[in-house]
């Protein structure tokens, strides 16, 4: 499905960009990481889980060819990102086609007063984290640690509704659906037959370019003219909504 597989794209590519890397606006007063944080919704047999192994799967086999260790974390303990993302230099993606199964281990984690939501912001934020301990500190100081959750609407309606609340976590992540289709034996011969004849034979080839290409580099990409102007406007946009909202002194918001 072609919805799933940008998101899985809109996910990797981030990830595979490193830490390192950044966008800047035209004069420089604000930088940021690329960072992307995303859900896929998806119906059962929606093709979720072969996109996952198409994509994700080949790029991680390459990630492990080349640095030795594991690009993706399916689930994980605060002591084993931190320790991840030490050995991985801050590259990291969460990624699975199973996203009930992270979102219920989120929910049960803060009804327990052990929310893993401040963490996951410092991380969409490119921040790293430590911990200190009697024997030294674990952690790391930055990261590209991005995010790909591949989940049925159902679970994600019962489990995601004790994760909202006014932590900034739900304005960090991207919503993509998708409405599943099945091809025909004729339509997937037609298909292959096209990509017999392109010079990419499937989506995980750019990103593996792309890692190859900023690996352990420090790399600033600006904003063109057009991209530059939707930013003013989104700043100025936000700008005028947070002071009108606390524009009062009566001690209310509005």
């Amino acid at each position: 499905d072609m919805t799933i597989s940008l998101s899985a794209l809109i996910s990797a590519i981030p990830a595979v960009c490193g830490p390192g890397t950044t966008v800047s606006t035209q004069d420089d007063t604000f930088q940021s990481v690329l960072n992307t944080f995303l859900v896929c919704v998806c119906d059962p047999g929606g093709g979720k889980s072969a996109v996952f192994e198409s994509i994700l799967d080949e790029v991680n086999d390459y990630f492990v060819q080349k640095c030795g260790k594991s690009l993706i974390i399916e689930n994980y303990t605060v002591a084993g990102m931190q320790e991840h993302q030490k050995q991985n230099g801050g590259y990291g993606l969460l990624a699975t086609d199973e996203g009930s199964r992270m979102i219920s281990a989120w929910t049960s984690k803060k009804s327990k007063g052990e929310s893993d939501t401040p963490m996951l912001c410092k991380l969409w934020s490119g921040k790293g984290d430590s911990t200190t301990l009697s024997t030294g500190e674990r952690g790391f100081k930055r990261t590209s640690m991005s995010l790909c959750l591949a989940i049925q609407a159902q679970p994600l309606l019962e489990q995601f509704p004790p994760l909202i609340s006014n932590d900034g976590y739900l304005c960090r992540l991207l919503f993509t659906t998708t409405k599943p289709r099945l091809s025909t034996t004729a339509e997937k011969k037609e298909f292959s037959a096209l990509m017999q004849g392109c010079h990419m034979q499937n989506l995980a080839t750019p990103i593996k370019y792309i890692l190859d290409f900023h690996y352990e580099k420090t790399t600033v990409y600006k904003l063109d003219d057009e991209a530059q102007q939707v930013y003013d406007q989104l700043t100025d946009e936000y700008a005028s909504y947070l002071n009108t909202k606390y524009e009062s002194d009566s001690g209310k918001l509005y």
